[in-house]
């Protein structure tokens, strides 16, 4: 009997013993980026961060200039967030941080934003049917142009503009990195107005 007892305490213990599962690896947060840094233009414009996480993510923003656009798309691991940046309209570059913090980690892209260029602004008054922009020069000049019957145009070397009736126009340059400005043709210019 006490052979029994021993073989029944015996098989109880090997049962009690029987192996276990290893335990799974804990799962490690993280945030894969391709880029840390943005380098903006001072216009007004939309930035999308594009990232990869495997955590509940959740976005911190380093200045008011700077707003969050929308919740973004998600699929299973990849992410694209849009963010609003506002026209930096001072004469400083600017610089912040968007934070992004899945789970036990955080990844920081610093965006910064360039200084607005002066503007040269040239208005002619004038009653021509076509109308040349004048000759710029200075390095990288752009702008736009406002050609006073409601069209628009970005400007271009040797840009002209033709009009639909002979009446009175105002045509406005609004002009970046200008040195100085030529007009070939005075013609039917009335007048003309320079604000820097």
């Amino acid at each position: 009997m006490k052979r029994i007892s021993y073989i029944i305490v015996t098989l109880i213990l090997l049962a009690g013993c029987k192996r276990q599962q290893p335990l799974p690896e804990p799962v490690i947060d993280e945030i894969a980026m391709s880029k840390d840094n943005y380098k903006l233009d001072y216009k007004e414009q939309t930035l999308t961060l594009e990232f990869e996480t495997n955590a509940e993510y959740r976005f911190e923003i380093g200045a008011d200039w700077i707003t969050l656009i929308d919740v973004g798309s998600r699929s299973l691991e990849s992410y694209a967030q849009s963010f609003a940046v506002a026209e930096n309209t001072t004469q400083d570059e600017r610089s912040t941080y968007i934070k992004i913090v899945a789970g036990e980690v955080e990844y920081t892209v610093t965006v910064t934003q360039g200084v607005k260029p002066e503007m040269f602004n040239l208005t002619i008054k004038h009653s021509a049917m076509h109308l040349d922009s004048p000759v710029w020069s200075g390095e990288n000049v752009g702008g736009e142009i406002e050609w006073g019957d409601g069209c628009k145009e970005v400007y271009s070397e040797g840009i002209s503009h033709d009009y639909a009736s002979e009446e009175q126009y105002r045509a406005k340059f609004e002009m970046t990195c200008v040195d100085g400005f030529a007009i070939e043709q005075l013609g039917e210019i009335e007048h003309i107005e320079i604000t820097y």
